[in-house]
């Protein structure tokens, strides 16, 4: 699949540039401090994930410019309390925020991926079919679309196949699990209730309460996010950023610390 090979190359990019040993696998070893993988969602890596004892970095698609950028995050399947970070990054990514919010407008229902259910022990649509009943419950005079993560048969509300930039125009609210679409919201100006994911270190799951950060509040957090989403060509930084944030610059410079990347086969399919 076309995510799975950026997968790889971008753990390939992060070996080639290593500042410290780095052992390349296909299979988990359990003998390095840091393991390094693509796609934590697939069942094998999710074991190793859970397995490994010491620090854990993952990659997956990006936020933003998903062809050439991955995201990445430290100890968890998502980045958790960012720092502080200068706002030169974002910048360079061109994004401008907009402001495509409409108070009485329709709320976008952002579905799963196969993959993510399973990780997460639900059975088919069931998150989304709990959760669209609990919007219901609380917006029952609202329009309400369900965006799919794949086609998909659904009852209870309108399903759309548009782009997720024409669903986000003139909505009132976004509630999704963990999905990136709390990104796309966030750059829209469209408020997000989130359970998990990047998002929701700034927008919470308060479904009857929803957030509505300001212009310089959805600024600072994506000027951090910007941070946690590298290309291939940047694996260098990318290190040097991973270390600073593990805490390890120091044994980097006393060559004490090793690296396990875990590279997958073609034929094993990664969360994508």
């Amino acid at each position: 699949m076309a995510g799975s090979q950026r997968g790889l190359r971008m753990l390939r990019a992060m070996a080639e540039a290593a500042p410290i040993p780095v052992k390349v696998t296909e299979r988990y070893e359990g003998n390095s401090e840091i393991l390094m993988l693509y796609g934590v969602g697939h069942p094998e890596r999710l074991k190793w994930w859970k397995a490994h004892q010491g620090t854990r970095i993952c990659w997956d698609l990006g936020y933003w410019n998903r062809q050439q950028a991955m995201r990445v995050a430290v100890g968890y399947e998502h980045p958790r309390n960012m720092p502080q970070a200068p706002a030169d990054r974002f910048k360079a990514c061109g994004i401008m925020l907009r402001n495509d919010y409409k108070p009485t407008g329709h709320i976008l229902l952002a579905g799963m991926g196969t993959k993510s259910r399973s990780m997460l022990g639900f059975r088919g649509q069931e998150w989304e079919k709990k959760t669209l009943w609990r919007i219901k419950r609380t917006y029952p005079e609202s329009r309400i679309y369900y965006k799919a993560k794949r086609p998909e048969e659904w009852t209870g509300c309108r399903v759309s196949d548009q782009p997720i930039e024409r669903l986000l125009k003139n909505a009132s609210l976004v509630v999704c699990r963990h999905s990136n679409v709390a990104i796309d919201a966030c750059i829209a100006g469209i408020p997000v209730v989130c359970e998990d994911g990047a998002a929701s270190e700034l927008y919470g799951s308060d479904l009857a309460a929803p957030k509505n950060p300001s212009h310089e509040e959805r600024l600072a957090f994506l000027q951090r996010l910007a941070w946690w989403q590298w290309k291939n060509s940047e694996a260098a930084q990318a290190w040097k950023f991973l270390l600073t944030v593990c805490g390890s610059t120091s044994d980097v410079a006393g060559g004490g610390f090793r690296a396990t990347s875990a590279l997958m086969p073609s034929n094993v399919q990664p969360l994508i």
